[in-house]
């Protein structure tokens, strides 16, 4: 009898091991595309004062061409709602990035967001918490950047050590479901003191939780995440209805928890709302004709 026990827990578990093999992604490897694509953007407001928040990279088409865009939520890089130009909180931003997730080697390259803005390289909307970056294009194999040529080097780089995913990995809002499992992957900066190295500032960190609710007429969704300052723009990433990691959308608040008994004191409730895909997507697919229209790339 306790043969049998032994032999079928050791069943149980090579069960389980075949499911984290196949589903559960490998850190740095192919399958980790989503949650390495995450992107650290810094800027500097003066001397004393630096802002910071999450975006991740997207590209068009196949593997080989296709517009390259860096996706964040507007308020990361933006301080107020224009109706005609985009307000940028710094023209400069560093961008950093992990080049494995399991060891410690990361880049950086500087983006002139006011550039690609006059450029019309940019997308944003005063109604939906996004901004799409248009900062390159991958043309049979080969990166070529939007950007100055001091800078060329960096970004091509950043296309070698970092894999971007693909369009076709964003999933619709209808094909979520409540109680469904997904996982941010962050760079909350306001978490812990830097000097601690309680973590690696500059890894992102992964949290996992559960979609709590869908509000279709905002085109959001909640999930049972806690999101903090440095997390807004970060992907919501998930599986798709064939188990392959998507991404369902990006973090742009948290949800207040309004304490009244001592006046009015807001808190942290745990839970956070995010953006889905389909505006990412409606986005993506605008900015891409605008860019050809303007002839920054060639629609070949």
């Amino acid at each position: 009898m306790k043969g049998k026990i032994i032999t079928v827990l050791i069943s149980i578990f090579c069960v389980h091991l075949i499911y984290a093999q196949k589903y559960i992604p490998s850190p740095g490897g192919h399958k980790a595309a989503p949650f390495q694509s995450a992107v650290l953007l810094e800027a500097h407001l003066n001397q004393n004062q630096k802002v910071s928040g999450t975006g991740f990279v997207l590209q068009d088409s196949l593997p080989n061409d296709g517009l390259i865009y860096l996706v964040t939520a507007r308020h990361v890089i933006s301080e107020k709602k224009g109706k005609n130009k985009l307000e940028l909180k710094s023209p400069i931003w560093k961008v950093t990035f992990s080049e494995k997730l399991s060891d410690r080697g990361y880049s950086s390259f500087l983006l002139n967001l006011r550039k690609l803005r006059d450029k019309g390289a940019i997308i944003w909307s005063n109604t939906y918490d996004v901004v799409l970056i248009g900062f390159g294009v991958m043309i049979e194999g080969e990166f070529y950047s939007f950007e100055d040529s001091e800078q060329m080097d960096l970004m091509a780089s950043f296309k070698r050590k970092q894999t971007s995913m693909l369009i076709e990995v964003l999933k619709p809002l209808a094909d979520i479901n409540i109680a469904e499992e997904i996982f941010i992957s962050g760079y909350p900066t306001s978490l812990g003191f830097k000097k601690s190295e309680q973590y690696d500032y500059y890894k992102p960190l992964v949290s996992k939780g559960i979609v709590s609710s869908i509000y279709p007429e905002k085109e959001t969704f909640i999930t049972d995440c806690a999101v903090y300052p440095g997390n807004s723009g970060a992907p919501v990433i998930g599986f798709s209805n064939e188990r392959q990691l998507s991404v369902l959308g990006i973090v742009i608040e948290y949800v207040p928890l309004i304490n009244k008994k001592n006046n009015v004191d807001i808190d942290n409730s745990g839970y956070s709302v995010c953006l889905s895909s389909d505006v990412i997507l409606k986005f993506a697919k605008q900015l891409s004709r605008s860019i050809k229209e303007r002839g920054i790339i060639k629609d070949e």
